[in-house]
């Protein structure tokens, strides 16, 4: 049995502690991993660079461990060389690189710089629990002189990062209704085990354009099962992003900017098609915000949203105000809360064909769990391609005969 923590508040805390007692979930360890996620800092800068050197250009996050330093965090530079790391609290180094060979790591020779490079020592720094750090710019000039140290740095070992790319199918594990409970009530555990990522469901094929499914709250990439079984495999290929469900929406949309710029760089990628349900349309929209600022940016063929809280929810609000226990994704979906804000402060680009999606249930304003006014406001339809409505409940539109028929002959168009 599933609860959508969306449901009307009059079931909200009933459907939380059943769905809690359901799952066996401990209410300290849902605390404790919301707390970690709600405690993370950023740490930002911006990276120079003449064009001369290359234009390919990674910034890193190093976390010194005794004689040895580990790699965090990588981030390919758009064209504005910005960077931004969320990190927990701890104390870390930044360095930057031209990737020369385009092996996405830093190679004795390469030009780099790091925090200190002027007094030839690292500079270390400390950020604590929600803290905003801001880095003085660095300036790459050229090759640094080898101190011995390239052979102490030791890569990441994130799954999430390791998994962008890998082919996978929706049998894996991480795929299972339990887990993905477990990626909304503890995804610090979920992260830790299973990662996510945006992976592939066949090996690449340059001829075939990607289709990326992008699931909802407390989803996971098998509510596509259906949709994904119906798509025309000598055309397309499908990939998923399947993500821990509870952490902060920002967090899921720059990991997937960060995933399909990584791909490009390893896969002749010429376009991309992107279908998210519920709230992974919200974020889509702050991905599509990121992505199309991107001098290296996926050409995104179009964009489909279905049954998305896009301008939030007045049960999300609620919750974080009423709720023992907050979801840290929860204060994104709010009505008007900052992320909600923001991803509607900026307009989506004409060139890049929206299709909006939305459902109804006789009787309800809404799907049953998504009002109307959050899924398809006036301004929402001025952006959009096209808007298609159904007569299907929230999550049972993905496997409903009349909208797996509309979305591939819509895919064809593409």
């Amino acid at each position: 049995m599933k609860f959508d923590l969306f449901t009307s508040t009059r079931y909200g805390c009933a459907a939380i502690f059943i769905s809690l007692l359901l799952t066996g979930c401990s209410l300290m360890a849902i605390k404790e991993q919301s707390e970690i996620v709600e405690s993370l800092g950023s740490v930002s800068g911006t990276i120079n660079v003449p064009a001369t050197l290359g234009t390919t250009v990674y910034a890193t996050l190093i976390e010194p461990q005794g004689q040895h330093f580990k790699i965090v965090k990588q981030s390919l530079l758009s064209a504005n060389r910005h960077y931004k790391f969320s990190v927990l609290a701890g104390t870390y180094h930044v360095a930057a690189f031209v990737d020369s060979n385009g092996d996405g790591a830093y190679q004795p020779g390469e030009p780099a710089t790091y925090s200190g490079i002027e007094n030839s020592q690292p500079t270390k720094f400390t950020i604590q629990p929600n803290e905003t750090l801001k880095i003085a710019p660095l300036t790459i000039k050229g090759a640094i002189a080898s101190r011995g140290s390239s052979s102490k740095l030791h890569k990441s070992t994130s799954r999430a990062y390791a998994n962008i790319g890998k082919v996978t199918s929706l049998q894996d594990p991480m795929f299972s209704r339990e887990n993905a409970l477990m990626g909304f009530w503890r995804p610090v555990d979920y992260t830790n085990e299973f990662g996510g990522g945006l992976m592939m469901l066949q090996p690449f094929e340059k001829e075939k354009t990607p289709v990326i499914f992008v699931h909802g709250i407390m989803g996971s990439s098998l509510d596509f099962k259906e949709l994904i079984a119906s798509v025309d495999r000598s055309r397309f290929q499908p990939w998923v992003l399947n993500y821990a469900s509870g952490v902060r929406l920002e967090l899921i949309s720059d990991y997937f900017d960060q995933a399909l710029l990584q791909i490009q760089k390893q896969h002749p990628v010429d376009k991309v098609i992107i279908i998210a349900h519920s709230m992974g349309g919200l974020m889509t929209r702050s991905f599509v915000m990121k992505h199309q600022a991107s001098v290296y940016s996926v050409k995104l063929a179009m964009v489909m949203t279905i049954n998305s809280p896009l301008y939030g929810m007045d049960s999300a609000a609620k919750g974080v105000k009423s709720s023992p226990i907050v979801i840290p994704s929860w204060r994104d979906v709010a009505r008007n809360s900052e992320f909600v804000q923001t991803v509607h402060s900026w307009q989506w680009p004409k060139e890049i064909p929206y299709q909006m999606v939305f459902s109804y249930l006789p009787g309800e304003d809404g799907d049953g769990v998504v009002p109307l006014n959050s899924q398809l406001s006036q301004s929402l339809q001025n952006e959009a391609t096209h808007v298609q409505g159904f007569e299907a409940q929230h999550a049972g539109i993905l496997s409903q005969a009349d909208f797996i028929s509309y979305f591939n002959t819509l895919l064809k168009q593409y």
